[in-house]
C-alpha cells in the first residue's frame, strides 16, 4: 500500500501540482490561461485513473520476503565493490556529464551500486526492527555516508535524494508509534532540503539565496509541469520524440548490444530551451509530454500500460525482499520525470532481475525440502 501511494501521490505532485505552482507562483505572467487549462486537461485523465485505481491487497508488515536474510551479505559485497571502484577512479571521472557513454565504464557502474547498497542497509536495519531487535543503525549510517560522499563527488542530486527518501519511508512505515511522528518527518525534511541544496550549490556555485532555491526547484521537482505548460503555450506538437524506436535502442543499450542517444537534446533545442549550438545538454520532457507528442490522445493508454507493468513489478519485489516495492516505486517515479526509453530500460532490468530471483526462490526451497524428506 505504501509503495503504491508513493507512486500515485508522487506522480500527482510532480505532474499536476507543478502546473499550478508554475502558472500561479513561479511564472504567473508567462503562460496564458488557455495553456494552463489545456495542460490540466491533458494531465487530469491520468490523475483520475491513479485515484480510482485500487491498491494491491496485503499487509506490508507480514512478509519479510525470501531474500531478506541475505541482506547483510549483500551489504558486505556491495560496500566492498563500491570502495574498490572508488579507489580506482579519479574525481574528474566521477563528475556527472550529459553524455550517456559515461555510464559505460565498469567502474562507474560499480560505484552507482551505492544506491542499491543503501537499500539493503535499510532492509537489514528495519526488517530487524520488526523482529523486536535493534540492529543495523551504525551500518546504515556508514552506508549512507558512503552514498552521500559519492553523490557529492558526482554532483548528482537524485543520487542523494533517493537514499534519504528510502531511509525516511522505511523508518516511518516501520515505526511502532501510533499516529504521525512529526519529529521523523521534520528530521528527514531538513535532511532532504539541506543535501538537495548542497548538491545544487556544488553544481551551480555562481547562484545564491533565493535564486539558488528557484533554480533547484525548477530544474528538478517542477520540470514536468513546466514542460507541459511550455508545449501548450507554444502550441507546437510537431516534434517527434521517436519513443518506440528509442525504447528499443535503450533496451539494446541495456543489454550491451548497441549505443544509445536519446532525444532530450533535440527536444530542448526544438522548443527553445537550449541554444541551437548546444549539442550536449538535455531537457527531460517527462512522461506526459513525450507520450502525447508521440501518440496523441492515445498517450493515455500507453501511460496506463507503464503504470500497470510498474504495479506488477512492485508486487513481485514485495515477495522477494522486505519492502523492496518501495524502492521500485521510487526508481520508476524518478524515471517518469525523464524520458520514456529510460523508464522502459529500467522496467526491463527490474523485470529480469526480479524474475531471476523469483525462479531461484522456488528452486532453493525445493532442494531443501527434498533433502529433509530423504533423512
Amino acid at each position: 500500500m505504501l509503495a503504491f501511494n508513493v507512486l500515485r501521490w508522487g506522480f500527482i505532485t510532480l505532474f499536476l501540482f507543478s502546473i499550478f505552482f508554475f502558472h500561479f507562483f513561479l511564472l504567473p505572467e508567462k503562460f496564458s490561461n488557455q495553456a494552463f487549462l489545456s495542460s490540466l486537461a491533458l494531465t487530469l485523465p491520468l490523475v483520475v485513473y491513479l485515484l480510482i485505481r485500487k491498491a494491491p491487497n496485503g499487509n506490508e508488515h507480514k512478509s519479510l520476503g525470501f531474500y531478506t536474510n541475505a541482506s547483510s551479505l549483500m551489504i558486505f559485497i556491495l560496500f566492498f565493490l563500491v570502495i574498490v571502484a572508488l579507489s580506482m577512479t579519479s574525481s574528474a571521472e566521477m563528475q556527472i556529464t550529459r553524455n550517456v557513454t559515461r555510464e559505460e565504464g565498469l567502474l562507474i557502474k560499480l560505484i552507482n551500486l551505492h544506491l542499491i547498497l543503501i537499500f539493503f542497509a535499510c532492509i537489514y536495519k528495519f526488517s530487524n526492527n520488526t523482529r523486536e531487535s535493534s540492529k543495523g543503525t551504525l551500518l546504515l549510517l556508514l552506508c549512507f555516508g558512503l552514498s552521500l560522499y559519492v553523490s557529492i563527488l558526482e554532483g548528482r542530486r537524485t543520487a542523494i535524494l533517493i537514499p534519504i527518501i528510502l531511509w525516511a519511508l522505511f523508518s516511518i512505515s516501520t515505526s511502532k508509534k501510533k499516529g504521525i511522528n512529526f519529529f521523523q518527518i521534520l528530521f528527514f525534511s531538513i535532511l532532504f532540503i539541506f543535501f538537495f541544496m548542497l548538491v545544487t550549490y556544488i553544481r551551480n556555485s555562481n547562484v545564491e539565496g533565493i535564486e539558488l532555491l528557484f533554480t533547484a526547484i525548477v530544474s528538478r521537482f517542477l520540470n514536468p509541469g513546466h514542460m507541459i505548460l511550455e508545449v501548450f503555450s507554444q502550441i507546437n506538437f510537431n516534434f517527434d520524440p521517436q519513443t518506440i524506436s528509442n525504447s528499443f535502442s535503450r533496451l539494446g543499450y541495456t543489454l550491451g548490444l548497441n549505443d544509445y542517444q536519446g532525444s532530450t537534446n533535440l527536444f530542448g533545442r526544438y522548443y527553445g530551451f537550449l541554444s541551437n549550438n548546444n549539442f550536449s545538454v538535455g531537457i527531460n520532457p517527462g512522461m506526459i509530454v513525450e507520450s502525447y507528442l508521440s501518440f496523441g490522445y492515445f498517450y493515455f493508454f500507453f501511460c496506463i500500460l507503464i503504470f500497470e507493468v510498474s504495479f506488477l513489478l512492485m508486487s513481485l519485489y514485495k515477495k522477494l525482499l522486505f519492502q523492496s516495492d518501495i524502492f521500485v516505486a521510487i526508481l520508476i517515479l524518478h524515471g517518469l520525470q525523464m524520458e520514456i526509453p529510460y523508464v522502459v530500460g529500467l522496467i526491463f532490468k527490474l523485470a529480469l532481475a526480479g524474475l531471476a530471483c523469483l525462479l531461484l526462490s522456488y528452486i532453493i526451497p525445493s532442494k531443501i525440502d527434498r533433502s529433509i524428506k530423504t533423512q
